[in-house]
């Protein structure tokens, strides 16, 4: 399993060889609880203007579904959304939310949101307000 550190270089290189358009910059949100993902892309060209880009789902995935797991603490769990933004240069950064409740279309069903926490757990105290919780 790569470290994390290993895994932005792999989003990052996927990017660069899959982004066709001129770019300065683009960020890529992953929402992720167990496999239902979705993902949303949006480059900068050079002028500025914004634009939604199609990006290879099925790379990327894989990479941030590693990700989650190699940044799991237990007790604190997992991510729900990742941010990842890099620039022409391939300077980059990335956020994790571990709390709000990520805007995935259509929203999980509750057994997917308790089949996460059993995959990642947290401690009571961390589970988020608006998330259903295990009976028992």
């Amino acid at each position: 399993m790569a470290d994390h550190t290993e895994l932005y270089q792999q989003i990052g290189q996927v990017l660069v060889d899959e982004l066709t358009d001129e770019w300065e910059s683009v960020e890529v949100v992953c929402y992720m609880v167990t496999i239902v993902t979705e993902f949303r892309g949006t480059i900068v060209r050079p002028n500025g203007e914004r634009a939604s880009v199609s990006l290879p789902v099925a790379q990327l995935f894989l990479l941030f579904e590693e990700l989650r797991e190699v940044t799991y603490e237990p007790g604190k769990g997992a991510w729900f959304t990742a941010t990842f933004r890099m620039d022409a240069t391939g300077r980059f950064s990335v956020d994790f939310d571990y709390d709000s409740k990520p805007d995935l279309r259509p929203e999980p069903l509750d057994e997917t949101w308790l089949d996460d926490l059993e995959q990642y757990p947290r401690d009571p105290e961390l589970i988020p307000a608006w998330m259903p919780r295990p009976v028992g």
